[in-house]
């Protein structure tokens, strides 16, 4: 996909589907990027601990700057 830059200018989104655990297939994908932008469902603490958070781990584990986007509201 080209880069765009400047103001004004903003990149496509992109959608990949990959078969596999969500984390290690995105932190796959973060040894080449910039940067990886994940959306962060609200949770409760012990819905986490109990099924794991794909955002936590990759937080942990990518080779790249990651940026949680809350959910709305």
């Amino acid at each position: 996909m080209p880069r765009r830059g400047g103001a004004g200018h903003h990149a496509a989104p992109v959608r990949v589907t990959t078969p596999g655990d969500p984390c290690e297939v995105l932190c796959e994908h973060a040894r080449s990027a910039r940067l990886v932008v994940l959306g962060n469902p609200q949770q409760s603490a012990l819905a986490a601990a109990l099924t794991g958070s794909t955002a936590l781990r990759c937080l942990h584990h990518a080779e790249c700057p990651i940026v949680l986007v809350p959910e709305p509201g």
